[in-house]
């Protein structure tokens, strides 16, 4: 009877009030406060979390009788990585990418946007409510509320998996280990090109992606299809798959294979585009509106066979206006409007790649960008989709520059291919859901023969 009742006492849980109490404090500090500077993204968009959200409940678990200096760092560490794992994601990086891509924070102007400001804020609260939080009981002590909690970590997980498997499909990071090389680069005719010596002109620009909106798609062509492009270009179009972010879209444009660029930086790859091509006699020019230093481009690029760089400060220099933003540069149709001051009056063939910058998100207002005045350019985008809208107004500013050059009776004759490298990154999914988030477009401008 006694033993009976002992067995009584110990099924009603007489502890579970504080055993409770405990268990609360465990969830909030290992699974809802680390996600909750995500969590407002559940109704606009955002990648899913489910292996950080399942691998801070496993840490958590085992270390919830842990001291706290230790579970501090455990939380802070596994936080890192879930930031990390989520920006690597919007930005369709690899997590060793985006691990890679860190030294080069300091070139960023973060300050430019405010949705960074904002982020930055929410982080800082977030540190903050760790913390002052890790100082409460989290030792539950009752095996029974193990099961407890790993149910409750898995349903937050399945909760996240729910509020964004919608937009989980366009956060394309590599490319799948059977999947074929395609590219833009794969529709210009280079053995044309090279017996007939013209020049090769490669344009990779930021975040040029596939409108879903017909009328919207027709924006990315419309500058192209004029008399003075057609009398001098047979002028083609369509779509190529794109993985990862822009350096990936440049070793997918440019060096035939899908990839990053990691492995370039202290070695020469002899099969890439630019090489190949200096192998035949051309002279080999990269133009970027940004600085060299980032991504390490000024050290990988001659390793592909680039004889001369020229990144956004000289071309400051040489008369490009500034553009601000989150990657301040020189601004792309300015660099677009000298591109014919490179291949003019040159004895040798010319391979001239130009990758752009200020199309890269958040596109900022600004009269230099050409992005004041939205309104004017589309009313509807501009009340519907504002930052579409100076988006698209940016590549139409780029497209009109490049028209007048390659329509420039100085211009030699030239195939021009102009290609984007991913898709917009945005952070909602409305802005997201506008653009295909498999592929890219490109469009192709091939020299007429006299005559043709």
């Amino acid at each position: 009877m006694v033993a009976a009742t002992i067995g009584v006492r110990r099924l009603a849980l007489p502890e579970l009030p504080a055993e409770a109490r405990r268990l609360l404090v465990w969830l909030t500090f290992w699974v809802i406060l680390p996600s909750a500077p995500f969590m407002i993204l559940w109704f606009v968009g955002g990648p899913p979390r489910s292996l950080e959200i399942i691998g801070f409940g496993i840490i958590g678990l085992c270390l919830r009788r842990a001291p706290r200096l230790l579970q501090l760092a455990a939380w802070f560490a596994a936080f890192g990585y879930m930031c990390l794992s989520f920006v690597s994601a919007m930005f369709n990086l690899g997590i060793w990418s985006m691990a890679h891509s860190l030294r080069f924070a300091a070139d960023l102007r973060l300050g430019e946007s405010p949705h960074y400001l904002v982020m930055a804020a929410a982080l800082l609260v977030t540190f903050l409510a760790a913390f002052l939080l890790s100082a409460r009981d989290q030792e539950f002590r009752d095996w029974r509320l193990i099961p407890v909690a790993a149910i409750a970590v898995l349903g937050f997980q399945m909760l996240d998996y729910r509020m964004t498997h919608a937009s989980q499909g366009s956060y394309n990071r590599s490319a799948p280990g059977d999947t074929p090389w395609q590219a833009g680069i794969e529709h210009l005719d280079l053995a044309g090109a090279i017996a007939a010596r013209r020049n090769v002109i490669v344009i990779v620009v930021e975040s040029l992606g596939v409108p879903r909106d017909a009328r919207v798609r027709g924006m990315l062509t419309a500058p192209f299809d004029n008399p003075a492009i057609r009398a001098r270009y047979n002028v083609s179009t369509g779509t190529t798959p794109y993985f990862g972010s822009t350096t990936a879209g440049e070793i997918r444009e440019l060096c035939g294979r899908w990839g990053e660029y990691h492995g370039l930086e202290n070695r020469r790859d002899d099969g890439c585009l630019p090489a190949r091509l200096r192998a035949a006699g051309y002279d080999t020019t990269a133009v970027h509106s940004f600085t060299g230093s980032f991504f390490n481009r000024a050290a990988w690029y001659p390793n592909i066979g680039f004889d001369r760089m020229i990144f956004g400060q000289e071309l400051i220099e040489r008369g490009a206006r500034t553009c601000p933003g989150v990657f301040p540069g020189a601004c792309d149709r300015d660099v677009a409007a000298m591109l014919l001051d490179q291949l003019r009056g040159k004895d040798d063939p010319q391979f001239l790649y130009f990758l752009t910058v200020n199309t890269h998100l958040p596109v900022l207002v600004d009269p230099n960008m050409g992005t004041e005045d939205c309104a004017n350019f589309d009313p509807t985008l501009a009340r519907d989709f504002a930052m579409i809208c100076r988006l698209m107004q940016g590549y139409r500013q780029i497209a009109s520059e490049l028209v007048t050059s390659f329509t420039d009776p100085d211009l030699p004759p030239s195939d021009i291919l102009i290609v984007g490298d991913h898709m917009p990154p945005f952070y909602d999914r409305a802005h997201r859901d506008q653009f295909s988030g498999s592929h890219v477009p490109w469009i192709l401008l091939e020299h007429r023969a006299q005559g043709g």
